[in-house]
């Protein structure tokens, strides 16, 4: 199998933790989507909507992080990583169904407001459509008082508030076992904790328990799909932003 993929991209991280969890080996082929690596010819034949990963297996193209991580484990079922109950599986399901519900777009707004402005954009601004220009301007000139951040912050809220009722009457997300669920709201969760925003759910007596959660999730093999390719830089900002941007998060969640 061949992975196409980014080291900080969360929809990557999710196919590898997919493949930690299995100890599947992949021949991986690091994008630099900053550089237009997602939009070169070649690529866009794989994936013609220009985003990671992608995964070729037996010649056959598999897009979509969901998708492939489905098939990862309707492939490779050694390790499963839906749960045999019904109920559950649904409950995994629509977990999964999070990220392309919004998820993904908010948690990209809050690292571009927090972090990702402080970096240098001027190539991968040449690849963005006159809407996600627009919109991602508003967020390196501004910030967090862009007109996106503060909506679009306590939808994330609300997300972890729904893991957090979930996570007080269950071990996981979607039941008594670690899940596709798990799997794919994991790199949103430490995007966040990366970025300092931990004081958001330890901080609450509703949410306190993703934070054990949190941490039962990287003591897990599958981690490594997340740890292992994190990019010093990146953290580093994220985390020194983050640190100077609580007060100004906390301000806008109690607006």
């Amino acid at each position: 199998m061949e992975l196409y993929h980014n080291n900080m991209s969360a929809c990557s991280q999710k196919v590898r933790v997919v493949l930690a969890e299995k100890n599947l080996k992949v021949v991986e082929h690091h994008l630099n989507l900053g550089a237009g690596d997602s939009h070169q010819p070649d690529y866009l034949k794989l994936n013609p909507n220009g985003v990671v990963p992608t995964l070729i297996d037996d010649d056959q193209v598999i897009i979509e992080s969901s998708v492939i991580c489905e098939y990862l484990d309707d492939t490779h079922p050694e390790v499963p990583l839906s749960p045999e109950d019904a109920v559950q599986r649904a409950h995994m399901r629509v977990w999964m169904l999070a990220p392309d519900a919004g998820l993904h777009g908010w948690i990209s707004t809050l690292s571009f407001a927090i972090a990702w402005r402080h970096q240098d954009r001027s190539e991968q601004i040449k690849l963005w459509s006159t809407e996600v220009k627009a919109a991602r301007m508003d967020l390196i000139e501004n910030g967090l008082m862009a007109a996106a951040v503060k909506p679009q912050l306590k939808k994330v809220v609300q997300t972890l508030g729904k893991m957090g009722k979930a996570l007080q009457h269950s071990s996981w997300l979607a039941g008594s076992t670690y899940s596709l669920a798990d799997v794919a709201l994991l790199p949103y969760v430490v995007r966040l904790n990366d970025m300092q925003m931990s004081w958001i759910w330890e901080e609450s007596d509703k949410m306190e328990a993703i934070a054990d959660w949190l941490a039962r999730s990287q003591e897990r093999s599958g981690y490594a799909g997340i740890a292992d390719y994190l990019e010093p830089n990146s953290i580093e900002v994220m985390r020194n932003f983050g640190l100077q941007e609580r007060r100004a998060i906390a301000d806008l969640l109690g607006d």
